[in-house]
């Protein structure tokens, strides 16, 4: 929700889906953000993180759906300045997310880019 900072905004997803209390959601979310390195912007609005913290911040919300697959559209699109698949693969790692789990859709001209991912890569004309 664009009204919400960052942490509220990830909270939120298991106080709609799931019966946690406040303080686990917070917990969890907290814990997260910080095997990324972002705990200190959990209270920051969603439009004053850059690229690459506006993806892991989005990640972290989709991984509060524990039971989910994660689709990812055109990730280099998101992050223009991740120039491999390290900056992604390092946070599914981090974050302890299954590849299996993982579902990315980019462009049949990108297919080059992911030759090394374990992840189920959609193509899209």
């Amino acid at each position: 929700m664009s009204n919400l900072h960052v942490l509220d905004n990830i909270v939120l997803v298991q106080d709609v889906h799931r019966s946690f209390t406040k303080n686990s959601a917070v917990d969890t979310a907290m814990e997260r953000l910080a095997r990324l390195g972002l705990e200190e912007k959990a209270y920051m609005h969603h439009t004053k993180l850059g690229y690459r913290s506006t993806f892991l911040v989005q990640l972290v919300r989709a991984s509060m759906m524990e039971s989910g697959t994660i689709m990812i559209d055109r990730p280099f699109g998101m992050v223009p300045t991740a120039k491999g698949l390290e900056f992604f693969t390092d946070a599914f790692e981090k974050l302890g997310l299954d590849h299996a789990d993982i579902v990315i859709m980019d462009l049949q001209s990108q297919e080059y880019k992911y030759t090394e991912l374990l992840c189920n890569i959609k193509k899209c004309l």
